[in-house]
């Protein structure tokens, strides 16, 4: 289910993404559907997730349907994933940036 508002990780890492069309013509989608999964953003050209992890994702139950459900989407849509934690965008959102630069070419 699409949730109404962002975390401060993906609003942060949203205004960062909006400025790779301009730059380089990247193109990322926020919070798209993969059937009943949501992932947090999604460039279609490459068929490239970022999911952030929040502290929540620190619990073994949420790790596990975290891995569950990044298996089912990689297998059935063809597509990876590169995870973030939200720590990563406050303390060096530049090194995250380059990160996904890096892996949309």
């Amino acid at each position: 289910m699409l949730r109404a508002r962002q975390t401060r990780a993906e609003a942060m890492l949203w205004v960062e993404l909006r400025k790779l069309r301009k730059q380089y013509g990247i193109v990322f989608r926020r919070q798209h559907s993969f059937e009943w999964f949501v992932v947090d953003f999604y460039y279609p050209s490459k068929k490239l997730v970022i999911e952030l992890d929040g502290s929540i994702h620190g619990h073994e139950e949420v790790w596990m349907y975290d891995e569950a459900r990044q298996k089912i989407i990689e297998e059935e849509h063809g597509v990876s994933f590169i995870r973030f934690t939200n720590q990563e965008i406050y303390n060096d959102i530049h090194s995250v940036l380059k990160k996904i630069i890096q892996n949309c070419f």
